[in-house]
């Protein structure tokens, strides 16, 4: 774990070192201390804000990032403000089998930008069972509408309906990290919302080369 120090009016603070992305152009920004202007502790919040300047000329603007203190590990980044408005594009093959599933993911993926930390976990989850399910019934159009039914758990889809072992084991366990943002307590500890993305988008992946080599064979017979 990297850290770095700051100045405020309480004295040095300790801050986990954490990516650093400009709000308004989307660029990384380097952690050097020009970029930092002011420090600041808010007194009823306890919230550490620091307010960075972007050194990209074509840029030139401000913003401020949030932190979050965490006894015995220091300041941790929480959001920035104004929010980063990122909308993930996904590619036709995914748009085609499942636009509801970029609808949701786009819909966490600003909650999370906005700091609601609690939340955003919920929408992934709910955007993985969108796409697999879409999926699987796509694969399996005799059986669509039990597949798409309320009471088909996505576990039990994943496991009854698709067959691609690869596509099998990256939704599997992005399930089990999605089952563990709704639930009380964490089985997965040591993963958190980026290991869940990153295996949802590894799914994505999967679903997308399946669906191009389906066409492919199709069309090119």
């Amino acid at each position: 774990m990297k850290v770095f120090y700051v100045s405020t009016e309480y004295g040095s603070q300790q801050i986990v070192e954490y990516d650093i992305t400009c709000p308004h152009c989307l660029k990384p920004m380097p952690h050097a201390d020009q970029t930092i202007i002011h420090a600041h502790i808010a007194q009823e919040s306890e919230q550490l804000e620091l307010i960075y300047h972007c050194p990209r000329s074509v840029c030139d603007k401000t913003h401020i990032a949030i932190f979050e203190w965490e006894d015995k590990i220091g300041y941790l980044f929480s959001h920035t403000t104004p929010a980063q408005n990122i909308r993930v594009e996904f590619d036709r093959e995914i748009q085609e089998i499942s636009s509801e599933f970029s609808n949701i993911f786009n819909q966490a993926v600003i909650s999370e930008q906005l700091g609601l930390n609690h939340i955003c976990g919920m929408g992934y989850r709910k955007s993985l069972e969108f796409l697999i399910k879409d999926y699987a019934a796509f694969k399996n159009p005799s059986v669509a509408e039990i597949i798409r039914e309320h009471k088909s758990q996505l576990g039990q889809v994943i496991q009854s309906y698709i067959q691609h072992e690869a596509i099998k084991e990256t939704a599997k366990r992005a399930a089990w990290l999605g089952n563990d943002e709704t639930h009380y307590t964490r089985k997965w500890i040591d993963k958190d919302i980026n290991d869940l993305k990153a295996l949802i988008n590894l799914t994505v992946q999967w679903i997308k080369l399946d669906l191009m080599t389906l066409r492919y064979t199709s069309e090119m017979r």
